[in-house]
């Protein structure tokens, strides 16, 4: 459980396997993007590592409400089938918690800089010079 917010990606509605999945299931990518967050976010309460035990393909089609949404995700790679359960391709990209550190982290960064510097790095380091001092020879 790593968290009560799930990172996604602004171009997911453009992404290749949603315009498939959408294909697949006869549904807009709309759609098809809120039954993601619905499953991603279950898996992301559920799981630690992506693998969670004793739930099927028919689960996913329950709780997506859309028959064979699980196997259309199995079909673009974004779901496994293993022996004991389901496996989420890449969870430790996405859901865990060093996952949301670095989304985290990448924002802030982001926001410093688009927030501007408060002097511009061609800006002299002093506004007025020194005055030029002379040595005279002593004799």
């Amino acid at each position: 459980m790593a968290g009560d917010w799930l990172k996604m990606r602004h171009d997911l509605a453009d992404d290749p396997a949603v315009i498939r999945l959408a294909t697949l299931c006869h549904l807009e990518e709309d759609a098809v993007i809120g039954k993601l967050f619905r499953l991603w976010s279950w898996a992301d309460r559920h799981s630690k590592d992506g693998q969670v035990e004793g739930v099927d393909l028919a689960w996913v089609d329950r709780l997506a409400r859309c028959d064979g949404y699980g196997a259309a995700l199995v079909r673009v790679g974004w779901l496994v089938e293993t022996g004991e359960g389901l496996s989420f391709p890449r969870f430790d990209r996405h859901c865990s918690d060093t996952a949301k550190t670095r989304a985290l982290g990448k924002n802030r960064v982001e926001t410093h800089r688009n927030a501007g510097s408060v002097t511009r790095p061609d800006d002299p380091v002093t506004l007025d010079a020194l005055p030029e001092k002379r040595r005279e020879e002593k004799r």
